[in-house]
């Protein structure tokens, strides 16, 4: 008998995609798993759907709730959750077969707190997009130097008693960036061991969360996120060795992002929205935490703009659209 997985599903207006991505669980070679479609209030039919493919197969169970975003609904899967592991797959992604008896297979051997794969993007003309990966394994809180890493929730396998000791859930509310937010508090207290193959199918689709129209008040709840899971880090690893060493490299790297945030903004001419957020005391301590000496040239430019906070500049580069 092996490990059950929860496999927690959240679902919203996913009707035309619902029935592939459970087909891709049922196709799995492991079978020791349970399904937690969690539909988060559709306006589709979803729920008739989910409803059917629960009548099934009885390892497939179907929860309603009002619609309160995809953080709620994977911690009302996680709450329901009856695994020793658990995974998590959105209703529009898929699996390849063999996903669950590899990554299963792995923690055994090795006994590894959170198992990760590769994972590849999907459009809707067909392409499949695949990335060049590394595949370390291990204490990743910080990735090493010339290996770095790509983590995808729906590529992972987690241990349901390490979440749960340490308190991991999604944050609600967050509209990007809710995922890599829990991936790096994982990171924090887990050892982490990879299955070295494409086992994860990212479908791209219009309506999507990744593919709506950019808006920097969206975005910058992923530069919240990242912020929380530094706060994690530092109370979590409170006292060790290596406290200092991690907190400069995500500090460092959060600069980094909030700049390119700000860039961006410049781009599109929300100047005074740029200038308000670097008026804030806790916004500005990010910037100076970028390590500026070791940016790339290109990147030293820009972040050089930023700060300048020239308006005539950066009314320049909104007519060129650089």
């Amino acid at each position: 008998m092996g490990m059950l997985v929860s496999i927690i599903v959240p679902s919203y207006n996913v009707g035309a995609y619902l029935g592939e991505c459970i087909s891709s669980i049922l196709a799995q070679t492991y079978e020791q798993w349970e399904v937690l479609i969690v539909n988060d209030g559709s306006t589709d039919n979803t729920a008739e759907i989910a409803a059917a493919l629960a009548r099934t197969d009885p390892r497939i169970r179907l929860i309603n709730q009002e619609n309160g975003g995809v953080s709620v609904a994977r911690n009302t899967g996680l709450r329901a959750a009856k695994g020793q592991c658990v995974a998590f797959l959105d209703g529009d992604d898929l699996w390849e077969p063999e996903f669950l008896a590899e990554t299963v297979g792995v923690k055994m051997r090795t006994n590894a707190d959170a198992v990760y794969s590769g994972y590849s993007r999907f459009y809707s003309n067909g392409y499949k997009r695949k990335y060049r990966y590394h595949y370390p394994g291990g204490s990743l809180i910080i990735p090493p130097a010339d290996k770095p890493v790509r983590f995808h929730i729906g590529a992972m396998l987690f241990d349901k008693a390490l979440l749960d000791k340490h308190a991991i859930t999604f944050t609600p509310g967050g509209l990007v960036g809710q995922d890599w937010e829990m991936i790096a508090k994982v990171l924090t207290v887990a050892t982490v061991q990879p299955v070295p193959r494409d086992l994860m199918i990212y479908r791209q689709r219009k309506g999507s969360t990744l593919n709506s129209r950019w808006n920097w008040k969206r975005h910058i709840h992923a530069l919240h996120g990242y912020k929380r899971a530094i706060d994690f880090m530092a109370q979590k690893l409170a006292g060790a060795s290596n406290l200092e060493e991690v907190l400069r490299y995500h500090n460092a790297k959060l600069g980094r992002q909030s700049c390119r945030l700000l860039w961006r903004m410049i781009k599109t001419g929300s100047h005074q929205d740029v200038l308000d957020l670097m008026a804030d005391a806790e916004f500005a301590k990010r910037l100076e935490c970028v390590p500026f000496k070791t940016l790339r040239l290109p990147e030293a430019l820009k972040y050089k703009i930023v700060l300048s906070k020239n308006r005539l500049c950066w009314n320049i580069l909104k007519l060129l659209g650089h």
